[in-house]
């Protein structure tokens, strides 16, 4: 039963140190995150290339890239 408390008690504090964060670090992470997913979602587009042609991919990868903050 000591493992349980101790285990409940380290995700508390990892809790207590995500609170700590402001904002800004908060959107630094989140805006990190949402770059990198924006990323591989356009690096994944070219497996389309077959269907819809290089151009219209690589068009559509721009624009994918633009919601990039």
């Amino acid at each position: 039963m000591k493992d349980g408390h101790s285990r409940k008690r380290q995700i508390e504090n990892l809790i207590e140190e995500d609170m700590t964060l402001s904002y800004a670090e908060h959107r630094e992470a989140l805006t990190k995150v949402r770059n990198e997913v924006i990323d591989e979602l356009a690096n994944s587009m070219e497996q389309f290339k077959w269907a819809f042609g290089g151009d219209t991919v690589a068009s559509f990868q721009a624009y994918l890239k633009g919601f990039k903050e």
